[in-house]
This record gives C-alpha cells, sequence and structure tokens, in this order.
C-alpha cells in the first residue's frame, strides 16, 4: 500500500504583521503550492521510511531542503502543502533589508536551479557583513557573473 503523501509542510507564516512581510508570506505559500516545493521554514515533513530509503538530506551547505524536495516531486511522489502556518522568524529580512534579503533569496534559487554548486552559494548567503547600498551592486555582480559563468559553461560560449 503506497500512501498519498510521502512529504509535507505548512504555509509560510512570519512572526511580524509587517504589510513586506506579509507579501512575502503570501508569496511563499503560494509559490510553493504551485512548485510543490516547499522552503525548511515551513516546517517540512517527511516519512521516516521514504526518507532513510532516499537517502536523507543531501550533504550540501544550502538548498537541501529544495533539493530533497525536487527529488521527491521528480520521483513522481506527493508533497502536501497543509493551509496551517508555522510561524518562521522574519529576523533576516529585518537585519538586512525587506528588498535585498528578497532579491538575494531568489538569485540564489534561480542560481541554484542553474546547477551553481551550494558551496559557491552559500557564501554569498552567509555574506551579510555589507549592509549598506554596494551590497546590491555585490549581489548584482555575483548574481550576473555567476549566471554567465553557468551559461558559458552550457552553451560552450
Amino acid at each position: 500500500h503506497q500512501p498519498k503523501y510521502v512529504a509535507g509542510a505548512f504555509d509560510l507564516g512570519l512572526d511580524s504583521n509587517r504589510p513586506g512581510l506579509r507579501l512575502i508570506r503570501r508569496v511563499g505559500s503560494l509559490r510553493s503550492r504551485l512548485t510543490r516545493i516547499p522552503y525548511g521554514d515551513q516546517a517540512v515533513f517527511i516519512r521516516r521510511s521514504y526518507f532513510l530509503a532516499g537517502g536523507g538530506f543531501p550533504p550540501i551547505p544550502l538548498m537541501e531542503d529544495v533539493a530533497l524536495m525536487g527529488r521527491i516531486k521528480r520521483r513522481g511522489d506527493k508533497i502536501c502543502i497543509l493551509p496551517d502556518r508555522v510561524v518562521t522568524s522574519s529576523r533576516r529580512w529585518a537585519m538586512e533589508g525587506l528588498v535585498y534579503t528578497t532579491l538575494r533569496n531568489w538569485c540564489l534559487r534561480i542560481l541554484y536551479f542553474f546547477r551553481t554548486s551550494p558551496d559557491v552559494l552559500v557564501k554569498q548567503y552567509r555574506n551579510h557583513s555589507q549592509l549598506s547600498h554596494p551590497r546590491y551592486a555585490a549581489l548584482a555582480r555575483f548574481f550576473f557573473g555567476t549566471l554567465w559563468s553557468r551559461a558559458r559553461e552550457r552553451w560552450r560560449l
């Protein structure tokens, strides 16, 4: 007997009601419902037997939740997104800024999609020592530079 769902997560909730964070909460929940790839801050859960049989989390420093859920989805197994919200801290958005944190996360996810090594991505994710406008330029250089090098490798430009 095959269970209907092998994994799941909750809708995203944040511990702040600021308008920008409410939008992020809604978009994050919608994204996970559409893609069926929830992130770890949505309290991902998985059947133990399935998790162990599949090799568990991949040994990467970032995007391990995305890799695990993507593996489940590629196998054609079902992931349930529950409507209840799990509350996640909004401190990173408060500390690094709403726009920067959101753009950085999108850039990292896009680069991961284009098979950029999580070892490269984690350095940018943890780089929050620059808390001024130059960080946007640094993020843009990192994103477009990495994306260009991935494109050159892929299409032998």
